[in-house]
């Protein structure tokens, strides 16, 4: 998996998981295991994280995070388009691309 990929698949587990009150790494990793049947390794939840916050797609709150504005632009775009969570990932990911592209 590519490091969008990776991006992609831990912001769709934490903007699922902090719908209502932000989330810690360990509930982001218990839901991006059900998205991709697989456990993202804490350095990969910690790039990440990083990337997601330099970015302004997330917030950190305390220990937890939760979508910024941004995010939420991006996450509700998404589900408006597909409620399928591989086609979520991958829109995820080409919109993670264009704002590489973007900077």
């Amino acid at each position: 998996m590519g490091s969008t990929e990776k991006i992609s698949w831990i912001f769709l587990a934490l903007a699922i998981g902090s719908k209502n009150e932000a989330v810690d790494y360990t509930e982001i990793s218990e839901i991006a295991d059900g998205i991709n049947h697989s456990v993202p390794t804490l350095k990969e939840i910690e790039i990440s994280i990083s990337w997601l916050k330099s970015e302004k797609w997330i917030l950190k709150i305390g220990n937890k995070f939760a979508l910024s504005d941004l995010g939420k632009k991006v996450y509700n775009e998404t589900t408006a388009e597909t409620k399928q969570l591989f086609k979520m990932r991958k829109i995820i990911e080409n919109k993670i691309i264009l704002h590489i592209q973007n900077i």
